[in-house]
């Protein structure tokens, strides 16, 4: 790895952590915050995700296609993450700092408004991030390192949010009014500071040079491009399968230990057990993508994660042991996953360009963050409906229908998306060799333009 590369993965690095903290608090705990300590109804924080997808369609598209077309002296990336800042950190604090008063109404939009507002920064921070992991290198296993390194950080920040949560969660008992102080409090300190690392990583960043001058058509037709690329849909396809599994899994976590175990502090460890293999097994997928392959470990993952929490349908529940092993496995293959699915989608952005002649990191990320926003969103929308219509009511023992629907949403309804998804990419054909070929039709294109 050369001296450049290692400066640039400090900076491009940094940000992420603060990223996860925000997604630890948001995946695991948002929606029963919103459910038993702002009183919004379930069905109406499924809606509100609805709508925000519905806006994320148009914006993600959008925001890739402008990051692919940015020239200033600055680079095509950077201004975005500059953008970004401010109103990521904004958002952030709306979410867990209510709008002052009793009004319901006025409640239901300010949350509304920041869940909006801070997927759409998400995504003006994640898309053009995303975009120079894949400039950062075009060698097939260096893409590995790059994300295996933004995925520790990543990971370094949720299993940090675990602290806050546990915190929170001791605070249950206390009522909804010192769970909102401390939440806010929260918030606001995390927002400051994941808005100052996204504006020093895009000061400390350098751009590789030779990507600024490239190009990609209107955005409707780059999304059809992506859309086309035959090994792009099948990995989109496998990846939102994943992303619904993961959030059905960390949604439903602290409802299953406050509802089902009877100790909502059962989440925390869990999660932890989940986390750290997660984080500390980064380093590993690396040299195995090279022993075996990265489609081999990608798929895998996806079985190990279907067997873990498979398993947990049958697991005695007043026997923790199960569940932490269970989560120990998940975590592992969560951690492949992370660090293997972009970097195999990297190489399939090289496939474009050999067959369209443009190259467009942002657009085809951009669709990649649409598929793990909608797929989060589409869940808690069919969560916050399912569980309405159950008889969810917060706060109170749950019959037997809810803890049942629960169960089954936590653990078998997972199992079955990581297999079908495991099957899918089992016919995936893009391998190392297929990927130095079209490595070497590029480079000899470029050298043919250059004449």
């Amino acid at each position: 790895m050369n001296k450049n590369l290692g400066s640039s993965l400090v900076y491009f690095t940094l940000p992420t952590i603060g990223f996860g903290y925000m997604y630890g608090l948001i995946n695991l705990y948002l929606m029963i915050f919103a459910t038993d300590f702002l009183a919004i109804a379930p069905a109406t924080v499924g809606f509100i995700f609805g709508i925000s997808r519905l806006w994320d369609a148009i914006s993600d598209p959008l925001i890739g296609h402008l990051s692919d077309n940015t020239r200033t002296r600055f680079g095509r990336r950077r201004p975005w993450l500059v953008l970004a800042a401010v109103p990521l950190g904004f958002a952030f604090y709306m979410l867990f700092n209510p709008a002052s008063g009793s009004d319901e109404l006025i409640s239901i939009l300010w949350f509304g408004g920041a869940v909006i507002l801070f997927y759409t920064a998400s995504t003006l921070f994640y898309v053009p991030h995303f975009a120079i992991a894949a400039e950062l290198s075009e060698d097939y296993h260096q893409r590995n390192l790059i994300f295996g390194c933004r995925h520790a950080g990543w990971l370094a920040g949720y299993v940090m949010s675990l602290g806050g949560i546990y915190s929170l969660t001791m605070l249950h008992s206390e009522g909804a009014e010192q769970v909102i102080d401390f939440a806010g409090k929260q918030a606001t300190i995390i927002g400051i500071l994941t808005a100052m690392s996204v504006l020093i990583c895009a000061y400390g960043m350098r751009e590789k040079p030779g990507f600024a001058d490239r190009r990609s058509t209107s955005a409707l037709p780059v999304i059809k491009d992506v859309l086309k690329n035959m090994y792009a849909r099948r990995i989109l396809i496998v990846n939102f399968m994943d992303n619904v599994s993961f959030a059905l899994t960390s949604t439903l976590v602290i409802y299953v230990c406050t509802y089902i175990l009877n100790d909502a502090n059962v989440a925390s460890v869990f999660i932890l057990f989940f986390m750290l293999p997660s984080l500390l097994l980064v380093p590993i997928w690396i040299p195995l993508a090279r022993k075996f392959g990265k489609k081999n470990l990608y798929t895998f993952s996806m079985l190990l994660s279907g067997t873990a929490f498979g398993s947990l349908f049958f697991a005695d529940y007043g026997n923790l042991a199960h569940l932490y092993i269970a989560g120990i496995m998940a975590g592992t293959a969560n951690g492949c996953n992370n660090v293997i699915g972009p970097s195999i989608f990297s190489d399939i952005i090289d496939y474009d360009e050999l067959q369209t002649g443009d190259r467009k990191e942002g657009a085809y990320f951009a669709v990649w963050s649409l598929v793990w926003k909608s797929s989060t969103a589409i869940v808690l929308f069919i969560l916050g409906m399912v569980l309405s219509f159950v008889g969810f009511e917060p706060n109170v023992p749950q019959s037997d229908l809810v803890l049942d629907t629960m169960k089954f949403m936590f653990t078998l309804l997972p199992c079955v998306f990581y297999i079908i998804a495991a099957f899918l990419f089992s016919f995936f054909k893009l391998n190392e060799e297929a990927y130095n070929n079209i490595r070497n039709e590029l480079d000899t294109n470029r050298e043919a333009t250059q004449l």
